[in-house]
């Protein structure tokens, strides 16, 4: 699979359009030790270059993360009052990753706000409107549940 399959294939699956095709087989134990003794080599060399790739990424992670989205201290509690505007509400139970945008800022329909991680996935949420962020509800590392308003916007 190429990269640009794989990138369609996770967006089919995150809009809910791919499908699993699930087959019944019977797993054969002896067949395969045999697969992985004649490929052990290759699958050693796999295993190398994945541990460096990991180790990349995670250090390019760990950058990126501290540039975009530290953690905040646990502050004062949101304003109670909502101002008026367009709600912009989590999806889904989770904890906020990241935080992409900041009270004054000017959005577009369809840009990411918010990355919302549950379960080891990520779940962006995006602006349903253009317009101004009023306010944000949320900080990284927050706990959010479904239906909390994360901004609103104007």
């Amino acid at each position: 699979m190429t990269e640009e399959e794989l990138t369609v294939e996770r967006e089919s699956f995150r809009e809910g359009r791919s499908s699993v095709r699930i087959t019944e087989e019977i797993f054969d134990w002896a067949a395969y030790r045999r697969f992985l003794d004649l490929h052990a080599r290759d699958i050693a060399g796999f295993r190398a270059r994945q541990a460096v790739a990991f180790k990349t990424e995670v250090a390019h992670w760990t950058q990126s993360e501290r540039a975009t989205s530290p953690v905040l201290p646990l502050q004062a509690p949101f304003e109670a009052e909502i101002p008026e505007g367009h709600h912009v509400s989590a999806q889904m139970h989770g904890s906020v990753w990241k935080v992409l945008v900041e009270p004054g800022e000017r959005v577009e329909v369809n840009q990411v706000l918010f990355i919302i991680e549950a379960m080891k996935m990520e779940v962006v949420i995006l602006s349903p409107v253009a317009g101004v962020v009023r306010t944000t509800r949320c900080k990284a590392g927050q706990p959010v549940s479904a239906g909390d308003i994360l901004a609103v916007i104007q």
